[in-house]
């Protein structure tokens, strides 16, 4: 899980009424990845202006390989989910699957 390591960030993304830019700081070992997921959401469009930020723990554990994916058990400190994991060829963009939504971070 040693690939998973370092600050992750997605695009700008539209929730509602408000933008929100996410981020993933983590540290990993063969078995784990642990660190927060941070999501600064922003009033203006294209997440212009000042933000209110959210963070969370992140941990993620491998459970097996589901193609050429990663299946993850992923906790935010308040539940423990199953996602996806898939990695560009570059090594450069993560992409999570969780069912309903999709996130795409890049280094």
């Amino acid at each position: 899980m040693t690939k998973y390591a370092g600050t992750w960030s997605s695009t700008c993304m539209t929730e509602g009424q408000q933008t929100v830019r996410m981020s993933l700081v983590l540290t990993a070992d063969q078995k784990s990845a642990t660190g927060r997921m941070v999501a600064d959401a922003y009033n203006q469009a294209n997440c212009g202006g000042p933000s209110a930020q959210l963070s969370l723990p992140f941990n993620a554990s491998f459970v097996e390989m589901s193609g050429s994916a990663e299946k993850l058990n992923v906790s935010d400190g308040f539940e423990t989910t199953t996602m996806i994991a898939s990695f560009s060829a570059d090594g450069r963009t993560l992409t999570l699957v969780d069912g309903e939504d999709t996130f795409t971070f890049a280094k």
